[in-house]
């Protein structure tokens, strides 16, 4: 038996975090150059997924049902948030 199989992966090979990491409590967060911040994370039966703009009030806040969907509205708000000056 490997190491690997005792214990569970908290990243994909793409580097985003899985199911098990968000039911345990972790949050995704990417940092953007021009000081904006986006968070996913999981609650109950749904994603939340929140931006802050440079000036960190909150531009958005959606929610999702599925990992893919809420890692899709992840990456779309990422790009929402980059273009903000």
């Amino acid at each position: 038996m490997t190491t690997e199989s005792l214990y569970p992966r908290f990243r994909t090979k793409s580097g985003q975090l899985t199911a098990y990491s968000f039911a345990c409590g972790y949050v995704q967060t990417a940092k953007l150059p021009n000081g904006a911040e986006v968070q996913l994370y999981h609650e109950g039966a749904c994603f939340h997924c929140r931006a802050f703009g440079p000036d960190g009030s909150r531009i958005a806040w959606e929610s999702a049902t599925g990992l893919g969907n809420a890692q899709k509205l992840f990456r779309k708000l990422k790009t929402e948030a980059a273009s903000l000056s």
